[in-house]
């Protein structure tokens, strides 16, 4: 897809987080770190362009921000790696297909380039605590009983981050 603008589909920016990840053959994309990574994607792309990068809200669960299509669609693995993209299904030729955000949504890719270098060393562990802390969007939300976090509120955050100089994430602008 070309010349799409976002907020994009989400599962077509976790395949593009996935694929980073099986072009540098990593394995430890758990559902659970695959949640984090597009959530810290999401953060910063709201931060930075004032538009969410995926269609689809975040949602205060247990263990952190989840988007339920993620989890849907990726929770057969468990705790285990995943090892393929998801697949959705394509009315034209009748067959399931990947998709990743289109090559020419370039600050798409410069954001997710700075988020996984910040990021993708961490465990999932260590990236759902990352989200759990004080004042986070998913702690206010939870703490009042969870569901739908506010693109406004992550947006907000994100950019506190910034401004109080807790990142070191932001990419050349």
């Amino acid at each position: 897809m070309t010349n799409v603008m976002p907020p994009y589909q989400t599962l077509h920016v976790a395949n593009s987080v996935l694929e980073r990840a099986f072009k540098e053959g990593r394995s430890d994309i758990t559902p659970l770190k695959l949640q984090k990574m597009v959530y810290f994607l999401n953060g910063w792309h709201l931060a930075i362009t004032g538009i969410p990068a995926i269609d689809e809200p975040f949602e205060a669960w247990q263990y952190g921000p989840v988007v339920s299509t993620i989890y849907q669609e990726f929770k057969e693995f468990g705790r285990n790696g995943i090892n393929r993209y998801a697949k959705e299904f394509d009315p034209q030729s009748g067959e399931f297909k990947s998709y990743i955000v289109g090559r020419d949504q370039i600050k798409f890719y410069e954001i997710l380039d700075a988020v996984w270098e910040q990021y993708v060393g961490y465990s999932p562990l260590t990236l759902s605590a990352m989200t759990h802390q004080d004042a986070s969007p998913w702690s206010t939300t939870y703490a009042s009983g969870g569901g739908e976090i506010s693109s406004n509120e992550i947006k907000n955050y994100f950019v506190s981050t910034v401004v109080s100089g807790e990142s070191n994430v932001i990419p050349a602008q």
